[in-house]
């Protein structure tokens, strides 16, 4: 089969159309986002609402260097007739040292529906072609997507040092057939040739006579195995099927990738800050770097679509690769995400979202977590209902916000990727906006993590208020509608003052003569066996988290250990014991508990160990110490306030 050859369309300047130079401003980021932050959001996102309930969804990136058979093509079939004013595209398509960043998706519903841009999609079909390639700020229908403005599509423009960018995808066309096609695009500066302005934007498919005057030409993709052809020659990943079904999904190819680099110049003075310039990717050094950011993009914004709602919605599967070689970007995102994922779990439950928990393990550590509801008590105007607010919801819950404390992570062992900080997300989306870490917090030996998530009948307050990086709330700047001002101003004004009351509730000063639970922290940093549970009654056969023994005080007395593991909540340890005397008198039992620290054992006091005796389950006495029954079986609980080794000593002494 002959592979075909693209013709390009570049868009004529005409009365109110915007540069496509001008569009890239529109994405500088509030935050601290990269442009290569912003497009791993912007496309992840992109795959996370498009995704197919009868595929599993995925989503990858590769960054490789160019072949020149790929390049060849490039040149010869994709970027043809190149105009003056691309003559960096056509330099970097003969530079042997070409990098390339394809990142795809599959198992989503792919670019489908209308490929004309002039054609309109009929009410209720999908539109993601002509949305997604050729309109730009075009906004979402639905409330529940991540994406609002539509600038977003050009990130992947910015991201590209020749600002292009080819399209590959299978779908379902309108016939209910599997198609292929391919398109590729290009939004550089504006220009002027032979006498005409032109806006910069230029695209390069099949030239079709326009609909609505044969004398135009409009720009389509091309089709079936043409298209499928040479993309199966310019991606690495192709198109898989499982009998009957074929796989759908989409893949960009963006060329020549930036990153930013510290510009390092000599007789530069030590301890000054460098300049960040871009430079383009060419060197190993310059892939490695391009794969951190890209890691650390991930870590940050995937790690919500990893976690299973249910049985029905299954996770999203990230992939990561170094040309052929894939890296271990999945499990990065499973250790470093552990404690928000803990958070999103508990707010998808209170919001009544979350059913699938089955083996779910609780990340070691914590001290102190709850889940708050954020609610707003607004005030009575006329024409404004409490629906204008809430929606259906009566409870004027707007959102909820869960928050946690834990002992920090030893040196050496997986964080999280970001400490001491809230996210904040959309609600059904879960599109990750920001994190905050404006609050005082300093504790060498405590972090503490939050998550907060509207709800669904609230999150088109949230989206109303975001700028077209979706990285930020700001009512003031980001809606003129009054009631998702006001719901907006509230609920961050309440998360705050919720977030400052919980840290504060741990930052309450100790006395100089009490041991606090910092101090023993800070003796326990090498031992604390930060793992699952599990992990440590696998290391420990009698499944608790240290040793017990029972010491005589008489030959008349004696306690003996039945059994041990973890208790009912697992959030703690327990003993089964039984007491004898002699003369069938009472026994007094004494537990001192002992963490094994690297100074030898340290004893714990009660406002460091919590210590209840049960006998069937119920709490029976509370304390170090309990009178048993001559013969009797009880249960001793207790519960630390940091995860260690532990060792237990039972005292014994008749009691007459």
């Amino acid at each position: 089969m002959t592979l075909s050859t693209l013709g390009r369309y570049s868009k004529p300047r005409g009365a109110g159309d915007q540069t496509s130079g001008g569009r890239g401003k529109l994405l500088r980021p509030t935050s601290d986002l990269s442009r290569v932050g912003i497009v791993v959001r912007e496309t992840l996102q992109n795959s996370w609402d498009a995704r197919d309930p009868d595929w599993d969804p995925a989503y990858g990136v590769r960054v490789y260097k160019v072949k020149e058979d790929a390049r060849r093509i490039l040149r010869e079939r994709i970027f043809t007739n190149l105009p003056s004013s691309l003559k960096d595209l056509g330099s970097s398509l003969k530079n042997p040292n070409l990098h390339a960043i394809e990142i795809f998706d599959r198992g989503t519903s792919g670019l489908n529906g209308p490929y004309r841009a002039t054609e309109v999609a009929e009410e209720g079909e999908p539109n993601n072609f002509n949305s997604f390639v050729f309109d730009i700020g075009t906004t979402k229908t639905s409330e529940s997507s991540g994406g609002t403005f539509g600038f977003g599509k050009t990130a992947t423009f910015e991201v590209s040092r020749v600002h292009s960018v080819v399209y590959w995808t299978r779908c379902l066309n309108d016939e209910g057939q599997y198609e292929h096609r391919l398109i590729a695009a290009c939004l550089h500066e504006p220009y002027a040739e032979n006498q005409m302005r032109y806006t910069g934007a230029h695209w390069w498919g099949n030239l079709v006579p326009s609909t609505s005057n044969p004398a135009l030409t409009d720009i389509v993709p091309i089709l079936g195995e043409e298209a499928q052809k040479l993309g199966e020659l310019l991606f690495h990943l192709p198109f898989g099927d499982d009998g009957d079904n074929h796989e759908t999904g989409t893949s960009i190819l963006i060329l020549e990738p930036v990153i930013s680099v510290e510009d390092v110049l000599e007789g530069e003075l030590e301890g000054e800050q460098a300049p960040l310039v871009q430079v383009a990717v060419e060197t190993d050094d310059h892939v490695s770097e391009l794969l951190k950011q890209i890691s650390e993009a991930l870590s940050m914004n995937s790690w919500p679509k990893t976690i299973p709602l249910d049985d029905d919605n299954l996770p999203m599967l990230i992939e990561l690769y170094r040309n052929e070689d894939e890296l271990n970007v999945a499990e990065r995102i499973r250790q470093e995400s552990e404690i928000y994922a803990n958070a999103l779990i508990h707010v998808r439950t209170q919001q009544g979202q979350q059913t699938y928990q089955e083996g779910r393990a609780v990340p070691a550590g914590i001290l102190d977590e709850r889940t708050i509801p954020i609610t707003l008590r607004p005030p009575k105007k006329p024409g404004i209902s409490q629906m204008d607010y809430f929606g259906t919801r009566r409870d004027r819950t707007v959102g909820h916000l869960h928050l946690s404390l834990r002992l920090k992570t030893p040196l050496g062992a997986p964080s999280s990727h970001r400490q001491n900080a809230l996210c904040l997300m959309r609600s059904e989306a879960e599109l990750v906006v920001y994190y905050d870490d404006d609050f005082l917090f300093e504790d060498e030996n405590f972090e503490w993590h939050g998550v907060f998530k509207p709800t669904p009948e609230c999150d088109k307050h949230f989206s109303a208020s975001e700028p077209p990086t979706h990285d930020s709330w700001n009512p003031r700047s980001g809606t003129d509608n009054e009631i998702s001002a006001y719901v907006v101003t509230r609920t961050l004004n309440n998360i705050r003052s919720k977030t400052r009351e919980f840290l504060s509730a741990h930052q309450s000063p100790q006395k100089e003569t009490t041991r606090s639970v910092r101090e023993v922290a800070t003796g326990l940093r090498e031992f604390v066996p930060f793992g699952r549970v599990d992990d440590i009654e696998e290391r420990n056969p009698k499944g608790d988290q240290g040793r017990g023994q029972a010491n005589k005080a008489s030959s008349n007395v004696q306690v003996e250990v039945l059994g041990s593991g973890a208790t009912s909540d697992r959030r703690g340890q327990q003993l089964q014991v039984r007491a004898r005397s002699k003369a069938g008198n009472n026994v007094l039992v004494k537990a001192n508990i002992f963490a094994l620290t690297a100074e030898g054992r340290m004893k714990l006091t009660d406002e460091e160990a919590e210590v209840l005796w049960l006998r069937d389950g119920q709490k029976i006495a509370e304390g170090h110490s309990h009178t048993v029954e001559d013969g009797a079986v009880v249960d001793l609980a207790f519960r630390t306030h940091i995860i260690a080794t532990l060792e237990i000593d039972l005292q014994t002494e008749e009691v007459k």
